[in-house]
């Protein structure tokens, strides 16, 4: 498989913005906006190429570096979903965050989980 082809399956298939890869013996060491996000395994990525990858891949992904980098499309796109709510959100897991509140009392509480995708833009979806 060419570097092109590889760079956009990843794409596809972990839904978050890569801008380069490098290949080494054993491994495809990830870029998002030219930093390096992770790596996943060669053998993995043939094992599971028509499938999604399992979170024991993904966990290997540095999700902080990605929505830090990308934190104001996507929170503008979260803010969307909850136009009349003042809310903020927090970081998960991979590719999911929390949608918090400040109660009365100064407290965070949860009011949603959203999962956020990349294609040709961000999207989010509220999944809790």
């Amino acid at each position: 498989m060419k570097k092109t082809d590889m760079i956009q399956t990843l794409k596809e298939k972990l839904k978050i913005p890569i801008s380069n890869i490098e290949l080494t013996k054993t491994d495809i060491i990830i870029y998002s906006n030219g930093r390096n996000i992770g790596k996943i395994n060669k053998n993995e990525f043939l094992i599971y190429e028509n499938e999604d990858f399992p979170i024991s891949v993904t966990i290997k992904l540095k999700w902080d570096i990605i929505y830090e980098d990308n934190k104001s499309i996507i929170d503008h796109e979260v803010f969307g979903l909850f136009p009349a709510i003042p809310c903020f959100t927090t970081k998960l897991s991979y590719r999911k965050l929390f949608v918090k509140i400040l109660d009365e009392n100064e407290v965070e509480e949860v009011i949603s989980t959203v999962l956020c995708s990349f294609g040709d833009k961000w999207d989010v979806a509220i999944i809790e």
